[in-house]
């Protein structure tokens, strides 16, 4: 069995696990290369202090929120 073609894949939460806990370990320890987690048709969004929400799309948006 080829290690790349497992004979069953691994659960949708085995993989969602896994994305997190990587998307959280870069976003500690190297925040401006979380942009790549991304795409340019990705939308991120987040609540500003008054629960209005802020949206960004692009990979370079992103990255830019990182680095300010």
């Amino acid at each position: 069995m080829e290690a790349g073609n497992p004979k069953h894949p691994p659960s949708a939460k085995v993989v969602g696990n896994a994305f997190v806990e990587q998307y959280y370990y870069i976003l500690h320890r190297s925040p401006d290369l979380v942009f790549r987690f991304y795409r340019d048709s990705s939308v991120m969004s987040w609540p500003d202090s008054n629960g209005l929400m802020s949206s960004v799309t692009t990979m370079q948006r992103v990255a830019e929120l990182f680095r300010d």
